[in-house]
């Protein structure tokens, strides 16, 4: 007989066979859910995700994606915030996924939360010159001039040359300084930082 030793064994080896093969069929949804955004089927793409998302509840990908997707090309911010917060709960260690989330309180005019999500990631990826820069337009939104002020400076000292992609927004980071400057009639630092 194989004692109660040899049955925990095999029940600890047919679990972990049971999760790597739930995470190899998740992962293999997600190419596909992918390759399905790059064809623009959007709708199978979704499909995917979820069932990925539903397969291994320990993989944060798909449920990223996900929030990609409600966020950027739905403009579903709602479900965007959800599936942000459901890879956090599956993977609190990636500064993108805060990233992600503070985005979507941002243009729901939620700052405090952007503020807190923002510094989330920064705490996770210190030299992540995009959430600082974000950071800094929602500490602006909130009053906070100063530390947006210190958080616009610290986005231009990584990242010069940020820019946005698609959001059209390469040098905003000067601008955003400038005008921050302008506002508080300090001409000489908002000179200095347009030019």
């Amino acid at each position: 007989t194989i004692g109660v030793r040899g049955v925990a064994y095999l029940l600890v080896l047919f679990l972990f066979v049971q999760c790597n093969q739930d995470r190899s069929i998740a992962v293999r949804q997600m190419n596909e859910a992918l390759n399905e955004m790059k064809a623009g089927r959007t709708a199978a793409a979704l499909d995917l995700l979820k069932q990925a998302a539903s397969r291994d509840l320990t993989y944060a990908d798909p449920s990223y994606y996900l929030g990609q997707i409600h966020h950027q090309k739905y403009h579903q911010y709602d479900d965007a915030q959800k599936y942000y917060q459901e890879a956090i709960e599956r993977d609190n260690t990636n500064a993108q996924f805060y990233y992600g989330l503070g985005s979507v309180y941002a243009l729901q005019s939620k700052h405090q939360l952007a503020i807190d999500v923002f510094g989330k990631a920064i705490e996770r990826e210190k030299n992540f010159a995009k959430a600082h820069f974000r950071l800094a337009l929602s500490q602006r939104m909130r009053g906070q001039y100063q530390e947006a002020a210190e958080s616009f400076g610290r986005a231009i000292m990584l990242a010069p040359s940020l820019d946005f992609g698609e959001e059209g927004q390469s040098g905003i980071l000067f601008h955003e300084l400038g005008d921050l400057y302008l506002q508080f009639r300090l001409f000489a630092q908002a000179q200095q930082v347009y030019q």
